[in-house]
């Protein structure tokens, strides 16, 4: 089992499958990679649900974004925040994948 997995957020992805996608996640911490443009970026209500859900399901939640708005919510959420780096570009087949 790996230590960690990252998960690419797509704009329009709806909050629920983003928590059912952390959820299922086998790793005990998850990146979660979110364009300024997601859905999920719009309110702090969001993040704070992320978290809550984290927290019961003991993973560690990090949101990778390179947008200071979504930075700041997150981090105002409780969550843990990583700029946006080269580590988290995702290829595309893999985007394919994505939620």
């Amino acid at each position: 089992m790996s230590t960690s997995q990252t998960i690419q957020v797509k704009p329009n992805t709806e909050l629920a499958a983003v928590v059912d996608e952390i959820l299922g996640a086998d790793t005990a911490q998850v990146f979660l990679v979110v364009p300024d443009n997601a859905r999920i970026a719009r309110h702090i209500l969001n993040f704070k649900l992320i978290r809550r859900e984290s927290e019961i399901s003991k993973k560690e939640v990090v949101i990778v974004s390179s947008h200071p708005r979504i930075q700041g919510l997150a981090t105002k959420a409780g969550l843990k925040v990583h700029q946006l780096t080269k580590e988290f570009t995702i290829s595309p087949a893999r985007r394919a994948a994505c939620i």
